[in-house]
Parts: structure tokens; C-alpha cells; sequence
């Protein structure tokens, strides 16, 4: 049985796009697993930041740079958490 150009390239260009898909499919896979150290990366810091702001109103100023990056490091793992459920949506796909 010979197949025409047509069916050849139609064949082809179906090959690449199921590993497009396949590979998109390993990415998003990646990115979710990492997403669940970073929810608990983000509560390990707002328990941190909680723990800073006690210890700086008890003790003053020494803590209040601790506070400051606990602060950052927690607002850096929210972003990137909301980023990775944006991923995690159905995408819809252009037929």
C-alpha cells in the first residue's frame, strides 16, 4: 500500500504536534510539582513572618530585616503559586 505526499506530510505533521503536546504535557507536570513546594514554602513564610513580627515588637529593630525578607521571600511564592494555577486551567484548543 503507497501512501500519497499529502497523507505522508498530514501523517508527519500529526507526529509533531502529538509530541508538542506531549512535551507541553511534561512541562506542566514539572511546574505543578514544583508549585506544591512552593505552597509550602509560602506558609513556612508566613509562619516565619509572624514569628519576625512578634519578635520585633518585643525586641525592637534587629528583626526588622528578617520581617522585610520573610516578607519578600512570601510574596515571591504567591506569585509564582498563582502562575502555576493559571497553568494547571484547561487550555482551549484552536480547531
Amino acid at each position: 500500500m503507497s501512501y500519497t505526499q499529502e497523507e505522508l506530510i498530514l501523517a508527519e505533521s500529526n507526529a509533531e504536534s502529538d509530541r508538542h503536546d506531549h512535551q507541553r504535557e511534561i512541562e506542566i507536570a514539572r511546574k505543578i510539582k514544583h508549585a506544591t513546594w512552593l505552597r509550602r514554602l509560602s506558609i513556612g513564610g508566613l509562619i516565619y513572618l509572624a514569628i519576625c513580627i512578634i519578635l520585633l515588637l518585643n525586641n525592637g529593630k534587629e528583626w526588622l530585616h528578617i520581617a522585610v525578607m520573610a516578607t519578600i521571600l512570601t510574596l515571591a511564592t504567591f506569585s509564582q503559586t498563582s502562575e502555576i494555577n493559571r497553568l494547571k486551567k484547561p487550555q482551549k484548543s484552536a480547531a
